[in-house]
């Protein structure tokens, strides 16, 4: 038999498919064999095998231009390259990777083989399967049982459409982007509902991360103390608080019970010794730090910052009062530092999405709102928003053009209203 179409056939038996394809696929190869069974009984078995699998992948091909969920389907499969090597963690931590820049982690699929499940990362540039895997760190701890990815020259994470996928895992909880103030970093989080096994590859050629996953059944659970912040809402402010506690410990970022965000400073398994790293740094002028009891997969709870100015203006106030469905001061909201755009001046400044509103800040929270605006009464345009967001707010007669580095900006802001492109 020719060499080529040899190896042809066995690459072709080598792709690995997802179950809802596999159906699909058998159905176009067993349409394929019969007729050429049926045509070509006495041709030979060099020109029915080649034959068959041109048929085959004519029948593979129409499917994929007749029906667009197929399409969608094909597009998601999971490609594993070549193995880099296999990551040994110090302390539950590894990495690997070379520098590269402009990054998309564009998938990120769930095959199962060998009593394994396997969480599989895509990496892509320009719409092309990228060769190497970007620069990255990897991070495995407890209570909650967590799996942190930092994947550098990472500008896009289009996999986030792949997330409710990612949920359907029998071992993953949850699945979430965290915050960070490099645009050319993207870190993500995957949750677990128990201790597990880990394994983790690097690939090439086409680049992945391969994280295979089984239950840990000997793993004992215990209590647990955690060294934590107050919740914010996702944004910059998040981010700046996380800069600054840097120099006390390597911080992990965490989602708690009521889908807010904190900072884990450290755990501990003996209260005294979480107590004795508070007080020391509490002589070093860091407030909102506070110990948490947690056990196991347990979700920390939601501790909330107050993040309204209690310095806003009467007027800016009085509209936050009337906003609130309870009368509180304390409203839902999302903190995010922007370079401000008014006419002809500029500064810096923060710009705050309440739940019926927006407040344009200048650079000094605490003096209060320049201006309150109600979603109903202005129009927000998306003018920029990949490595960094640029927003333009009308209202009436007035235009503001708010702008800052990459986040979830638009993301976020879409929680509470309308966006036009």
């Amino acid at each position: 038999m020719n060499k080529g179409l040899l190896n042809l056939k066995e690459e072709y038996a080598q792709i690995e498919i997802p179950p809802e394809l596999k159906a699909s696929i058998q159905i176009g190869i067993e349409r394929g064999r019969k007729e050429v069974m049926a045509r070509y009984k006495n041709v030979n078995a060099a020109a029915k095998i080649c034959a068959a699998f041109i048929i085959a992948v004519t029948l593979f091909t129409g499917a994929i231009n007749i029906s667009p969920s197929f399409a969608d389907a094909l597009k998601n499969i999971p490609i594993v390259g070549k193995l880099v090597k296999v990551l040994q963690f110090t302390d539950g931590k590894s990495g690997g990777g070379k520098i590269t820049d402009g990054t998309d982690i564009s998938n990120i699929g769930i095959t199962e083989k060998d009593g394994y499940e396997n969480i599989i990362i895509n990496f892509s540039q320009d719409d092309e399967l990228q060769g190497d895997v970007g620069a990255f760190k990897v991070r495995y701890e407890e209570n909650p049982y967590t799996m942190s990815f930092e994947i550098g020259g990472a500008r896009r994470i289009s996999a986030k459409e792949s997330f409710e996928r990612l949920l359907k895992s029998k071992y993953v909880k949850d699945v979430y982007t965290i915050i960070t103030l490099d645009d050319s970093l993207i870190r993500f989080v995957i949750e677990f509902e128990g201790p597990v096994k880990y394994e983790v590859k690097e690939m090439k050629e086409p680049a992945s991360i391969v994280l295979s996953l089984k239950e840990d059944k000997q793993f004992t659970e215990k209590k647990m103390y955690s060294l934590r912040t107050k919740s914010y809402p996702y944004g910059e402010s998040l981010g700046i608080l996380e800069e600054k506690l840097m120099p006390i410990s390597p911080a992990r970022i965490l989602k708690d019970a009521e889908g807010m965000y904190f900072i884990e400073l450290q755990l501990f398994e003996a209260e005294e010794d979480a107590l004795g790293r508070l007080n020391e740094i509490e002589k070093l002028n860091y407030d909102s730090l506070f110990i948490e009891e947690r056990i196991g997969a347990e979700k920390p709870k939601n501790y909330p910052v107050q993040t309204v100015s209690e310095g806003a203006n009467e007027d800016t106030s009085k509209s936050r009062d009337e906003l609130s469905d309870n009368g509180n001061d304390v409203l839902k909201s999302s903190l995010y530092p922007v370079s401000v755009k008014e006419g002809e001046e500029n500064y810096y400044g923060n710009i705050e999405m309440l739940d019926k509103g927006l407040n344009i800040y200048g650079e000094d929270i605490d003096a209060g709102a320049k201006y309150y605006f109600d979603y109903k009464d202005i129009v927000l345009t998306k003018l920029l928003g990949e490595a960094s967001f640029k927003l333009k707010i009308e209202a009436g007669d007035k235009t503001i053009i708010a702008s800052g580095v990459f986040s979830d900006f638009f993301e976020e802001l879409e929680k509470y209203t309308q966006i036009k492109e």
